[in-house]
């Protein structure tokens, strides 16, 4: 198992659906601006959760595993009737849904099909949005 092999392969096919987004692992860019390079919106960061693992055969371990993927958007304001932004501003809602398709389904040689385990609450920062969405995985390792 490699979760390099696993965030390349989500990497891949965002880059290829949606050419725009910045992509990197999860390392708290946003929890301390001050302490990191300035990450451009919309970005999509990675995070490995806890790994269960169990024996699976003599010479191998299966893991039952979930990554979150947190999309950030920049933070639109208003969504009051007929506000200036109300459109733009609840379209971002949606934005989630576009990487979720994605993302969901994926499989490679040594994890099983990617599929959507829960959505969290949006949170707001100062000047973005933040969407979560965690997925579970089935990892295979020998040893």
């Amino acid at each position: 198992m490699s979760k390099k092999s696993i965030y390349l392969a989500i990497k891949e096919a965002l880059k290829g659906k949606l050419p725009d987004l910045f992509i990197d692992l999860q390392k708290g860019q946003f929890l301390k601006p001050s302490e990191n390079l300035p990450v451009p919106l919309p970005a999509v960061l990675v995070e490995f959760n806890n790994i269960p693992w169990a024996e699976h055969s003599r010479i191998s371990q299966k893991g039952d595993a979930t990554f979150t993927v947190h999309l950030y958007q920049e933070a639109l304001q208003s969504t009051f009737d007929e506000s200036e932004a109300e459109s733009d501003t609840l379209d971002m809602l949606n934005a989630n849904s576009e990487v979720f398709k994605t993302i969901n389904g994926l499989q490679g040689d040594d994890f099983s099909y990617v599929e959507r385990k829960s959505e969290g609450k949006p949170q707001y920062g100062d000047g973005w949005v933040k969407f979560s969405t965690d997925f579970k995985i089935n990892i295979i390792e020998e040893y």
